[in-house]
């Protein structure tokens, strides 16, 4: 993105299209996907950071995907990676087993 989209924005648009469904909504326990009551916790889910310039974008995801994500949440989680210097993006994380299915 030349502009990366405003953290309210994917916020709003995730509450109302992904949180719904499922999976995007659910912990795993116990190989078995248990629905989070409330509604979702932005602060978790949504991170904003900047980065220099582009290429620390990759940089960024390099490091980040070699992390696991947080068991005790919904198996997903967005940052948005504002650049100084030239484009900017957002960095989707979803475990494979929102999609996969567990087992």
């Amino acid at each position: 993105y030349d502009t990366a989209p405003a953290r309210e924005v994917l916020v709003d648009l995730f509450s109302r299209t992904l949180w719904p469904l499922y999976r995007f909504s659910s912990t795993v326990v116990d190989n078995n996907f248990v629905p989070v009551e409330g509604p979702m916790d932005a602060s978790y889910h949504f991170a904003e950071r900047e980065v220099g310039k582009e290429a620390d974008i990759e940089a960024y995801v390099q490091e980040v995907m070699a992390k696991p994500l947080d068991k005790t949440k919904p198996l997903w989680t967005v940052t948005i990676l504002r650049a100084r210097q030239g484009r900017s993006a957002f960095v989707i994380r979803i475990h494979h087993a929102l999609s996969d299915g567990l087992g």
